[in-house]
């Protein structure tokens, strides 16, 4: 039987493994409707982030469910994603809503920053709340991604706002 925090834990990952698979079909969508290479870019480039990050939260949720306890990074093989897709059915209407073709790259920006602060704070709970060192670790990895992800989105809100333009990805 799962402690208290092991459930926990494993409930968070599953709405941080909901979360990923939002965000990258919202970067997809939004690349697919943004005019700017750079922001076309950036947004690739967030979505395959967010493929990897699926990925990691899937091995550790299958692991944390049969009871093996958390996989080290150094352990998980890259490969295709399961379909979370079926337990996490979100339907795609509710994402086109988020980003309209009239919608302004400003305000698809603002909602990547609000879906990039969601992840951080699902990920800073989730370390909080495990016991294992390895766990922490890996959440405080991904944390720490979705940081840089917020700060990404961020610089490229500034330059469009104050100068015009995309800074697209750092060089």
């Amino acid at each position: 039987m799962k402690s208290p925090t092991d459930q926990a834990v494993l409930e968070i990952l599953q709405q941080a493994a909901k979360n990923e698979i939002d965000t990258r079909r919202f970067y997809l969508d939004a690349a697919q409707k943004t005019d700017d290479p750079r922001g076309q870019e950036m947004y690739h480039f967030l979505a395959d982030e967010e493929a990897l990050h699926l990925r990691i939260v899937q091995v550790q949720i299958n692991a944390l469910t049969e009871g093996k306890g958390w996989v080290a990074s150094s352990e998980i093989q890259p490969g295709p994603l399961e379909d979370l897709q079926t337990l996490f059915r979100i339907p795609r209407e509710k994402l086109r809503e988020q980003v309209r073709s009239d919608d302004k790259a400003m305000d698809a920006l603002i909602i990547a920053l609000e879906m990039e602060d969601n992840s951080f704070k699902v990920y800073r709970q989730a370390a909080q709340e495990t016991k294992d060192p390895t766990g922490k670790e890996i959440l405080d990895h991904l944390a720490s991604a979705e940081q840089r992800h917020f700060n990404l989105v961020m610089q490229n809100y500034e330059s469009l706002l104050h100068e015009g333009h995309w800074q697209g990805m750092p060089d």
